[in-house]
């Protein structure tokens, strides 16, 4: 059995056998590939400490829209997921660095240079991040356990019950 957090192609990989199940908030139009809903996630906008709006009481779509925004460079990362989904009207970030690693990312908020969306049950317990006070910003995400449908493996089967009674059981 093979997972991966969301790799790069991870539709073509279940589709082709490659692998067996993938967790990710990406969406797919492969006709062979089956998901099951596990649960929705809060997205927030997270600043450095050092940030200029890290301070704001609250913080407008326009006042981000005009700020730098770092991200996950795959196609189903979270930010590209968000951004697609429309579900923040006018919001439409400058992404001015992609990176594959979320540490790069961590890194450039940190520094207060770049403002990124992240999951707010997955953030880093750190004192050097803020979550911004966004008007009108409620962005939740759907979040997915992928698999081929063609697969019957009765191993998989069950691991797929697990994963789910696992979501079901958190908070």
């Amino acid at each position: 059995v093979e997972v991966q957090w969301i790799p790069k192609d991870w539709d073509s990989e279940i589709a082709s056998g490659q692998l067996d199940f993938v967790l990710t908030f990406g969406k797919t139009d492969f006709k062979n590939i089956d998901r099951l809903h596990l649960r929705d996630y809060q997205a927030v906008i997270v600043a450095g400490k050092s940030h200029p709006l890290a301070g704001r009481e609250t913080v407008t779509i326009e006042e981000l829209n005009s700020a730098c925004f770092c991200c996950n460079s795959a196609p189903h990362s979270l930010t590209h997921t968000l951004l697609d989904s429309g579900c923040v009207s006018r919001f439409s970030p400058r992404i001015t660095f992609q990176g594959r690693a979320v540490s790069d990312m961590l890194r450039l908020i940190r520094a207060g240079n770049h403002l990124g969306i992240m999951v707010k049950e997955h953030l880093p317990v750190d004192d050097e991040y803020v979550v911004l006070p966004v008007q009108d910003f409620d962005a939740k995400m759907p979040f997915y356990l992928y698999w081929n449908k063609n697969s019957q493996n009765p191993l998989l089967i069950s691991i797929r019950k697990n994963i789910l009674e696992f979501y079901q059981k958190l908070s």
